[in-house]
């Protein structure tokens, strides 16, 4: 064999393009295109990622460990009409990621085909439970948010959070101005919650008042005297 540096250099690399290396299992000598290179880095877990992997089985009966499930024997199913999963605790590298399920309670997560980033699901991710059944697998409900296409029997699926705790991300925010000084400050806010106030007073300065909760969309604020400014609900 000739010298490594007497091969011209191939500057258009292609996943049909070959190299050559040693069977582990002997000193046979092989080829091993860059396609199924990167095909083994990414389902062996050999590259960094805050991703985790399983293999969808269609088949209820057929689940195992690494495996996402329905309750139900499909070939497919729109990713809009699930509502509920089964989850291996273990992910298909055999680490056990339980822990994160409660964890994910209130969040919003991708469930992504791994050989195609177009087809995805998105969902809030309700609650989880252990599976009364086989306690390594966990009941998980799904609200779906959106989505495109339908998960696949035997195809591996990206599973990642999108947005921690989605309700406090959301959570409602209310303002109004009183501009005519006045006490106390009646405050009709339909949050249907009791919130927090902030009180801004038209000096500018920060307002202090007894915050009285009427229900849980009305609330009033009284001060020492007649104030005018605005109140800042969250």
């Amino acid at each position: 064999m000739a010298s490594i540096n007497v091969y011209p250099l191939d500057t258009i690399i292609t996943k049909d393009d070959k190299v050559i290396g040693s069977d582990s299992t002997g000193s046979i000598t092989r080829n091993y295109s860059f396609e199924k290179i990167s095909d083994f880095l990414n389902s062996s877990g050999r590259i960094q990622s805050n991703t985790s992997r399983f293999v969808f089985k269609g088949t209820s009966a057929e689940k195992t460990t690494g495996t996402i499930s329905l309750n139900e024997n499909v070939v497919s199913k729109n990713f809009s009409d699930i509502s509920s999963l089964v989850f291996s605790k273990f992910d298909t590298l055999g680490t056990n990621i339980s822990s994160i399920y409660e964890f994910l309670e209130g969040s919003r997560v991708i469930i992504q085909k791994a050989s195609d980033v177009s087809v995805l699901g998105i969902y809030d991710w309700t609650t989880s439970t252990i599976d009364s059944n086989d306690n390594t697998f966990f009941n998980v409900l799904l609200s779906s948010v959106n989505s495109i296409g339908a998960i696949e029997d035997e195809e591996e699926y990206l599973v990642y959070l999108l947005q921690y705790d989605v309700a406090a991300s959301n959570d409602k925010f209310f303002s109004q101005t009183i501009s005519i000084a006045q006490n106390p400050w009646t405050i009709n806010h339909n949050m249907n919650k009791f919130p927090a106030a902030t009180i801004v007073l038209s000096t500018g300065q920060k307002g202090y008042g007894d915050v009285t909760y009427v229900d849980n969309n009305n609330l009033t604020i009284s001060f020492a005297g007649d104030e005018s400014g605005k109140v800042y609900l969250n």
